[in-house]
Formats: structure tokens, C-alpha cells, sequence
């Protein structure tokens, strides 16, 4: 106790306690001989004080966050590139007091040039008035590349996930074309991702027109078997915001399952009208149809020669070559990371709604690496101590907000859904 390191917790209480007393020898006992044990005696100094799965843990969630404050290196990069210098040393001689002028459709904050946007085509429906984007040098576009694709919380989404990402918050001239060349020569994404196959049937179409009103669910695997003997993977969607919910299990019984609808999404989330799953004998059992009776869900079970009409099956197609992809970077580790891989989902535009399932559950976009990357540049929002206005103003805006949002996605997704059904039946090997 005396000469172990970094004692921390009870450990240290206990070593500052007997500092107190001239204890000349400590000396151990064995259990056997130790008839008038007490606590101090029970419990003994373990040989490593620190947990190391706290530490793994810890380093994780560094490692995850850590380089993100680069705002300086843009600023300096900004000001060695010579047609942002130029504009810069425009913005310093005349600061412009309109940032809507076509003619100087720039600012200067704090020394870091910003593009005036008035609309942006990828998330317009929520976007009113101007957006500032921050600017990025030449020097600095492949490294907002590598967070907005190769990072676990971007999950290696494809072009118009990742175009996304970036035009949402920064601003270079070729972006789309880097981001096609970027992603068209990332190894990973070549080496386990591959393009769609024609299909066997039409795709039939499924309205809904509520969060969580109808959800799907599928089981992938077996997986290689993790450090923690995980072995499959429950994928839950909810249909209107296309939320998903990732959960690594040892087994998949149907008592499994309820137990994660139970403890996981009905109570977060409420019940659900309707449950979409495949044929499998977890959802067809007894058991599984019991407890959707008595909670008044009904099931929609998809024949298996038609998987896709369950939404879920399609997230699996894209859920596959990214778990590949973390399986062969930390092998035995892939039910650790695969929450980042939700998360990367959650925050990407769906191309269906035309918005990110995190918007559509709570009305903002959650922050994340390329916030902290880039900073934000947002005008500061009317402040007020009173407490029950400010809960009232966010409650009027949140409102507005999601209800305008909804109306608009599901204008685009009707639009959307013909388009793709349309498409889809293009390649089927079974045509109507």
C-alpha cells in the first residue's frame, strides 16, 4: 500500500489514514490464520491499481475526439493560400456590413474567412436565411476529407452522405469532385463494398407517417465471435425517421428480442402499430406472437424470397461492408465500435427523406468531429433569464421546426419511394 502507485479511491483513503499512525511493518496474513479478518484484511491491494478495461475505455473515447482543434492551422493555412489572402486582405481594407452581397459573398470572423450561403439544396427545408461556411485552404481539404469519410462517427458513407457532411459546415470550390475521387480511391470501401444486384420481385411500397409508428427488424449473423462472445447483431429501424438501433447480442431467442424491445425501445421510444421482420423462428414463435398481442402491435411478416420489402433488410446492405471494414482494423472488437457506425448512420442525409434521421427525431443536428474540427459560426440567439420564455420559445421552435420538416419529407419521400420503385423494377429479373 505504501510503495504501490497512483493509489486512487478507497485504496487512498485507507493510505491516508494509517499515515497517521507510526505503523513500522505491515505485514500479510493468510486468510486461513486471519479468524478476526476485518475489512482492511479482506480486501487486498490487487496487483495493477488501475482497471485497465476503464483505461481502454477512457483512451477510447480520447482517441475518438482527440486533433480536433484545428481552427488555428486553418486560420494560418488561409492566410499563406494567395486567392484567400487576396480576399482576405479585401475583407480587412473594407470590412462589408452586408454579407448577402453577391459581389462579396464572404466574411470575416475573428480572422477566419467564412462563405455567405443563402440556401443550401441538401437540407433547404430547414435552412432560412444565411449560413456561413468556413472556408478551407487547399492544404487543409484532405484532412476535413479523411473526418468526414474514414472517421468511425462518418462510417465510410458514400458521396452524397459525405458531401453532406461537409457542405452543411465548410466550403471549397472542388469539393464534389474530391469527394468523388477521394471515395472512389478509399481501399475499404473498394475492397468490401459492391454494387446492387438486380432483385427478384418489384419493391412494394410502405407508408408511414409518424416517428415510431412502424419499425423493422432484422438479425445479421452469425458475426466472428468478439472478446465478449457476441455473435449476432439485432438491427431495429423506425420507418418515418429512419432511426436506427443497434444491439450485439450472445443469442437470439425470442425472449431476447422482447427483452431489448421491452428495456430498449418501447421505453424510449413508445409502442410501435406495427413490427416488419422476416420468417425467422424468433419472431414466428409463440412467444414473440403472444407479447405483440397483448401490446396491441400487429406483426408484418415478409416472405423470404422477398426480403426487401422490409426496411431493415435494405440498412443491413449497408450495415455489412462497414462492419467488415472495423472487423479487419480491430478484430474480435467490431460489437465495441458498432454504436459509432449508428451513429454515422443517424447523422447522414437518408436519401429517401432528403434529411438525417437525427434531425427528424429531435429537431437539431447533434454535435460531432467536425464541429469541434471547424468550430461553429452561428448568430447568437436572443438571451433571457426567464426561464419558463425560454422553455416556451424552444417549444414553439421545435415545433415549427419538426413540423415543417415532416411535411416536407414526406412530400419528398412519396416522390422519392416512385422513384426508386420505379428504378428498383428496372432491374428485377421478375417484371410486372
Amino acid at each position: 500500500m505504501r510503495t504501490a502507485k497512483d493509489v486512487t479511491g478507497r485504496i487512498a483513503r485507507w493510505a491516508m489514514k494509517l499515515s497517521a499512525y507510526q505503523i513500522e511493518e505491515i505485514r500479510y496474513r493468510p486468510g486461513k490464520l486471519n479468524a478476526n479478518a476485518d475489512s482492511l484484511s479482506r480486501n487486498p491491494l490487487p496487483d495493477d491499481i488501475i482497471n485497465q478495461h476503464e483505461v481502454s475505455t477512457i483512451e477510447t473515447a480520447v482517441n475518438l475526439w482527440q486533433n480536433t482543434n484545428i481552427l488555428n492551422d486553418i486560420k494560418e493555412e488561409q492566410q499563406a493560400d494567395p486567392k484567400l489572402k487576396q480576399i482576405i486582405n479585401f475583407l480587412e481594407i473594407k470590412p462589408t456590413t452586408d454579407s448577402s452581397d453577391k459581389r462579396n459573398p464572404h466574411i470575416l470572423v475573428n480572422g477566419l474567412l467564412y462563405k455567405v450561403k443563402n440556401s443550401n439544396k441538401h437540407y433547404n427545408q430547414r435552412i432560412i436565411g444565411e449560413k456561413h461556411l468556413l472556408v478551407i485552404p487547399k492544404t487543409m481539404q484532405n484532412k476535413l476529407l479523411e473526418w468526414a469519410h474514414d472517421h468511425p462517427t462518418a462510417g465510410h458513407g458514400g458521396q452524397q452522405k459525405t458531401l453532406f457532411r461537409l457542405t452543411t459546415k465548410v466550403y471549397w470550390e472542388s469539393m464534389k469532385k474530391d469527394i468523388f475521387n477521394y471515395i472512389s480511391a478509399c481501399q475499404s470501401c473498394q475492397q468490401f463494398k459492391y454494387n446492387n444486384a438486380p432483385t427478384a420481385s418489384p419493391m412494394q411500397l410502405h407508408s408511414v407517417n409518424e416517428p415510431w409508428h412502424t419499425i423493422g427488424m432484422d438479425i445479421m449473423g452469425p458475426l466472428p465471435t468478439t472478446a465478449r462472445q457476441k455473435r449476432f447483431l439485432l438491427v431495429i429501424v423506425d420507418y418515418f425517421t429512419r432511426w436506427i438501433e443497434l444491439f450485439p447480442l450472445k443469442s437470439i431467442t425470442s425472449i431476447d428480442i422482447t427483452n431489448i424491445l421491452t428495456n430498449e425501445i418501447f421505453s424510449r421510444y413508445g409502442l410501435p402499430k406495427h413490427i416488419v421482420s422476416d420468417n425467422g423462428p424468433q419472431f414466428i414463435s409463440n412467444l414473440f406472437k403472444n407479447f405483440c398481442d397483448a401490446l396491441g402491435i400487429k406483426q408484418n411478416l415478409t416472405a423470404n424470397y422477398h426480403p426487401q420489402s422490409n426496411m431493415t433488410e435494405r440498412v443491413n446492405r449497408t450495415l455489412k461492408p462497414l462492419i467488415a471494414i472495423y472487423a479487419q482494423q480491430q478484430p474480435n472488437s467490431w460489437d465495441r465500435e458498432i454504436q459509432k457506425l449508428a451513429y454515422a448512420i443517424r447523422t447522414a442525409v437518408n436519401e429517401t427523406t432528403g434529411e438525417t434521421p437525427a434531425f427528424m427525431m429531435f429537431g437539431r443536428d447533434p454535435r460531432g468531429p467536425l464541429d469541434l474540427l471547424v468550430g461553429e459560426r452561428t448568430e447568437e440567439a436572443r438571451i433571457t433569464t426567464n426561464e419558463h420564455v425560454q422553455i416556451q420559445e424552444y417549444k414553439k421552435n421545435l415545433i415549427n421546426n419538426l413540423r415543417y420538416t415532416y411535411n416536407i419529407v414526406k412530400e419528398h419521400a412519396e416522390i422519392e419511394k416512385l422513384k426508386q420503385k420505379a428504378k428498383y423494377d428496372r432491374h428485377t429479373t421478375d417484371r410486372r
